[in-house]
């Protein structure tokens, strides 16, 4: 039966690899930290098939981040759920990786990807009840431009804290900054959302988001 999903993260450090079957979670595969998705994806999307004794014919949709975030480590993801999607004929969909990091807690948050020396890209949100609705649109800012908007957030998540914690200090803000995986079921909410509204192309085609 066709009622496999897949989705596939892969735009930043914390990479991830989840199945659903109808609207339920039931793999979850987190790639190793660092930057080494090409040589860990597809190995893990193996062993996810493998695991729960499915067939690549048995997937219905295709959903992948489309970043921002690593130029490469987003190719990486992109490339893969293309080439899936079209030996498949399946839709595939794209999903801003922003989406997925979201904080534990309720209340408004900011999402924070360390876009180097453009900045930081970043996209605001509140969470209430567990429901996540985004406040702005993605966005890349320097770093005292971020600093001004994440002021007023009750959590501020990202990938990686490290370099991005100097980069504020070094600006004059201390933040508590939450390193947090990519949210596949959040990913997945979205994506499921523009599917049941058709708002996908038809030709495995996808508009990455580098936001440069």
């Amino acid at each position: 039966m066709n009622d496999i999903s897949l989705l596939i993260e892969t735009s930043t450090e914390r990479g991830c690899v989840a199945l659903f079957r109808d609207k339920t979670l039931i793999y979850h595969g987190i790639l190793p930290f660092g930057l080494q998705n090409s040589a860990t994806l597809f190995p893990e999307i193996i062993k996810a098939f493998t695991f729960l004794g499915l067939l690549p014919s048995n997937l219905k949709l295709i959903m992948t981040g489309i970043g921002p975030g690593s130029y490469t480590g987003i190719r990486v993801g992109a490339i893969v759920a293309k080439t899936l999607a079209f030996a498949l004929h399946i839709p595939l969909i794209g999903i801003c990786s922003l989406e997925g990091f979201i904080p534990k807690e309720d209340g408004t948050f900011a999402s924070i990807i360390d876009a180097r020396i453009g900045g930081v890209y970043l996209q605001t949100g509140k969470k209430e009840n567990g429901a996540v609705v985004s406040l702005t649109a993605p966005m890349v800012l320097s770093i005292p431009e971020a600093a001004i908007l994440i002021k007023e957030a009750t959590n501020i998540t990202t990938p990686s804290s490290t370099l991005l914690t100097q980069r504020f200090e070094k600006n004059g803000d201390s933040f508590n900054i939450l390193e947090v995986d990519p949210d596949p079921i959040q990913m997945a909410n979205k994506g499921f959302c523009k599917f049941e509204a058709g708002n996908y192309r038809k030709d495995q085609q996808l508009e990455l988001l580098y936001l440069r």
